[in-house]
């Protein structure tokens, strides 16, 4: 939180229980063959193993994690479940 140190935690507003996350990952289309997939998964858990990859992210103020495909897929769709509820219960509509 280095480059926000002015801005309100969302406890300090009046929302104690409130987490939003921001994150990047990387998605493969369904279908696409194992073995690629395997490829794109050994690829990005050496780059981010890479301790010259981590020291940049870290410096940009990211949380990195080095998590399989399975770990991220089971998170991706807990977090798009939470939002959903929360887009329903406020109404929420595009316009």
């Amino acid at each position: 939180m280095g480059a926000l140190t002015n801005v309100l935690l969302t406890p300090s507003l009046g929302y104690p229980d409130f987490v939003a996350l921001s994150w990047i990952g990387f998605l493969i289309p369904e279908g696409t063959e194992p073995a690629a997939i395997g490829y794109w998964q050994d690829a990005l858990q050496k780059a981010v193993a890479d301790e010259r990859v981590t020291s940049k992210l870290l410096d940009l103020d990211f949380e990195v994690l080095n998590e399989n495909g399975d770990y991220f897929q089971s998170w991706l769709k807990e977090d798009l479940a939470k939002w959903k509820a929360v887009i329903e219960k406020a109404e929420i509509t595009v316009e």
